[in-house]
């Protein structure tokens, strides 16, 4: 029984696309869709290994009136999330039509993969130990999902080139950080190993 899984944070339409909500909010979506090549490797590689692989998908939820119930930072960086993106329903908050589906896929209202959603019950009921974690951003979904499961007493790997920031800088600043409670490796070290 594999005692590893593959978390993929937040690759979606609306992250990654050029129709998705990112890209027509006027964010550069250039370093999200760099990585889809080697997110892609991964899951496949996962995938041979008889791993599972757990998609986190960011979502929108909306109140009885439509309004988007959103952290209050995300409505002031990203006000275009007020009316459009991630929501039920919307195939832009999908997992990303460029990349091979994995075998789950849960919601999550925000930053960590743990944070609201079956993902720790999921982790335990199949006797996970070690989790890989890729996906968007480094700085934001993915580094706190990292620290999500130093506290659940995880062993951590990181797939430093597949992960993206809106900046290089916050990239490598978000893998030098998560290197303390992680081990950063390539996606080919780690698909070596398997």
């Amino acid at each position: 029984m594999a005692t590893t899984a593959l978390i993929i944070v937040d690759i979606q339409d609306d992250f990654c696309a050029v129709d998705g909500a990112y890209a027509r909010g006027g964010l550069d979506i250039g370093a999200t869709r760099a990585i889809l090549p080697t997110v892609d490797r991964a899951i496949q590689g996962a995938k041979a290994a008889g791993l599972p692989q757990i998609a986190s998908l960011f979502t929108v939820f909306e109140n009885e009136n439509g309004e988007a119930l959103l952290a209050p930072h995300l409505a002031n960086t990203r006000p275009f999330l007020r009316d459009y993106g991630f929501r039920v329903g919307d195939c832009g908050r999908l997992f990303s039509r460029e990349v091979t589906a994995p075998s789950h896929q849960i919601t999550k209202p925000r930053h960590s993969a743990f944070y609201c959603t079956p993902l720790e019950i999921l982790l335990r009921d199949m006797s996970i130990h070690r989790v890989v974690i890729c996906g968007i951003t480094a700085n934001g979904g993915v580094a706190s999902t990292v620290r999500d499961a130093y506290l659940r007493d995880l062993e951590i790997v990181v797939l430093s080139d597949a992960v993206a920031a809106f900046s290089d800088e916050l990239k490598y600043r978000a893998l030098a950080d998560m290197g303390e409670i992680a081990s950063v490796r390539s996606t080919d070290e780690w698909l070596a190993t398997l």
